[in-house]
């Protein structure tokens, strides 16, 4: 994609005198006229190919009952008219730069604001009135925490149902980590800004989990904090990074496979392998959800070959993958998609 060097003819932009951005692909900026010159909370958010949801993210921003804040769309060079719908909000901060992947438009972004604290907001997703507010309690009344996470629903847009993730019993901590991701939604976290500007940012190499990778890096410096109120809803269609599952299921295991270097002691390596085996469940439940939505679907074939891939000659991924597939089998859940359930089984116990 390429960007005309001039673009006053396309949108009332201008350079910024705020602060400065260093990134070299940015193309232009629109200063917004937020109400609070100097917001305690920013809210960053990436855009690519999403703007048929923007407004609604933009809108359950707004709708914050804490209104200390500022409001910054990343188009990451997207093809659709998302400079439009950004700009219908006067208060929003438009950035346009050249397509660099989500992560390096939240950098982008964070790196445009102003504000002490940050929460990053995917286009497709939404904030309950009561997000900022839980936040910046929690950051406020712990001041040597880096990271606070809230909770979040799951919503599918193409059934309407959903699910809200359950409260995290332990205190948060690295170790917690390791044993699973309860961080389940980007937005239900919230980010003293000092830590970003430390150098943890999002690894731009990271498509697919950039984040996890992010909240690996801070709970292992810094203390993190969960305040287990619902904030978010983090709604999943086919356009949804988190629906390409083998890709999902790739980096989710490259970046929990990269902590090894840093598992020292019993505990941190029970945790370490709970955890990689909690990744290989996931994708056999996502293929088995699959396989209920619709028999002997494509994207069951799909997240099938996938799996079978990533738990190839690996004895304790197959015991995991099996384990949840017998679990769902015993509660008659594959009933209509036996066939194709007994065969999948086949190849995975051919695999041992």
């Amino acid at each position: 994609m390429t960007f005309p060097l001039k673009l006053e003819a396309r949108m009332p932009l201008h350079v910024s005198i705020g602060k400065p951005i260093t990134a070299p692909d940015v193309v232009a900026i629109s200063d917004g006229d937020s109400k609070s010159a100097n917001p305690l909370v920013s809210l960053v958010i990436p855009c690519y190919k999403q703007a048929q949801y923007l407004g609604r993210a933009i809108e359950s921003v707004l709708n914050q009952s804490y209104r200390d804040f500022e409001i910054i769309v990343v188009d990451d060079g997207s093809p659709d008219n998302t400079r439009r719908i950004a700009l219908r909000y006067p208060s929003v901060k438009y950035i346009l730069q050249r397509n660099k992947g989500n992560a390096a438009a939240r950098n982008t972004g964070w790196r445009a604001s102003t504000g002490e604290f940050t929460v990053f907001l995917d286009a497709d997703d939404v904030l309950y009135a009561n997000a900022l507010q839980a936040g910046v309690d929690a950051l406020r009344d712990n001041p040597d925490v880096a990271l606070t996470s809230g909770l979040c629903r799951v919503l599918h847009a193409e059934t309407g149902k959903g699910y809200k993730q359950k409260p995290l019993t332990a205190p948060a901590s690295y170790l917690e980590l390791l044993k699973g991701n309860f961080i389940w939604h980007p937005a239900s976290a919230m980010f003293r800004r000092s830590v970003l500007e430390s150098g943890i940012t999002f690894n731009e190499n990271f498509y697919y989990v950039a984040d996890l990778e992010l909240y690996f890096t801070v709970a292992r410096t810094s203390k993190i904090s969960a305040h287990n109120e619902l904030v978010s809803e983090y709604i999943k269609h086919e356009g949804s990074i988190t629906s390409d599952v083998g890709g999902s299921l790739k980096g989710r295991l490259a970046v929990r496979r990269a902590q090894s270097r840093f598992i020292k002691g019993v505990e941190l390596k029970a945790a370490y392998e709970q955890g990689i085996g909690n990744v290989y469940k996931i994708a056999a439940q996502k293929l088995i959800d699959e396989l209920i939505r619709q028999n002997d679907s494509a994207a069951a074939r799909k997240i099938a070959r996938e799996l079978l891939g990533a738990v190839a000659f690996n004895p304790r991924a197959i015991s995991n993958v099996l384990d949840t597939f017998r679990q769902a089998d015993e509660k008659q859940k594959l009933k209509y998609n036996r066939d194709l359930a007994i065969r999948i089984l086949r190849l995975l116990t051919n695999r041992a």
